[in-house]
């Protein structure tokens, strides 16, 4: 890279940097935090236009036929022949939504798969990111081997920014998982050829599956 385009785009990123100066953005101890939304339902809206910003798609659920609905039109619309569900708790739950007849099956990712489900532990509102553990039965590979991923969350799983989570794991007392991802939308990079290049190193298509209502999907984290 010449001088010269280095100082041009350094000088982009500068002149879209806004500085810090309300004090209200800062902690006691002087450190920076993200946006504090004025209430739940502020928090999501906030989410939804995240994700969709990201790339990804997402569908709102507050009953168990909004959960089969949306979960088999990603399917059809992705073209998979069964959906793949890791954890067996994940698929007991979309079993009581979906009902008989659906192509559920409750087995490890596979790297041909078209369509896996797993849930998260978070969302945050600020950016659309998704915060998904590696666990026993759901490992890292899971979140990243799929053509197409659907995530579950809780809407009382959002949080407003990074250190609001990092916030939370700490009053609760939570120990830290082996890893921890946070994927926000599809796989993508623009360095191969300079051309933007979608499903790179993971999905080609993120789909949130976001739970509004009191579908007993915290039962999952027990």
């Amino acid at each position: 890279m010449s001088e010269n385009n280095r100082t041009q785009i350094l000088t982009r990123l500068r002149a879209q940097c806004t500085p810090w100066t309300d004090a209200q953005d800062l902690d006691p101890d002087g450190a920076v935090l993200g946006p504090a939304f004025a209430n739940h339902a502020a928090r999501l809206e906030a989410f939804a236009a995240a994700v969709a910003q990201s790339g990804a798609q997402l569908d709102r659920a507050a009953t168990a036929a909004e959960v089969r609905d949306a979960l088999l039109g990603t399917a059809a619309a992705s073209g998979a022949a069964e959906v793949v569900v890791p954890e067996p708790q994940v698929a007991a739950f979309l079993n009581t939504c979906v009902g008989p007849g659906a192509v559920l099956a409750q087995r490890a990712v596979r790297p041909d798969d078209t369509l896996a489900v797993v849930w998260a532990e978070a969302g945050i509102a600020e950016t659309g990111t998704l915060v998904v553990s590696d666990r026993i039965e759901c490992p890292a590979q899971s979140n990243f081997l799929p053509a197409h991923w659907v995530v579950i969350l809780h809407a009382l799983d959002l949080v407003d920014h990074f250190e609001a989570y990092w916030d939370s794991r700490a009053r609760t007392g939570q120990t830290g998982p082996r890893s921890l991802h946070w994927i926000t939308g599809p796989s993508r990079t623009a360095d191969i050829g300079m051309q933007m290049q979608v499903g790179a190193h993971g999905p080609i298509g993120v789909h949130v599956l976001l739970l509004t209502g009191e579908l007993g999907i915290h039962d999952l984290e027990a």
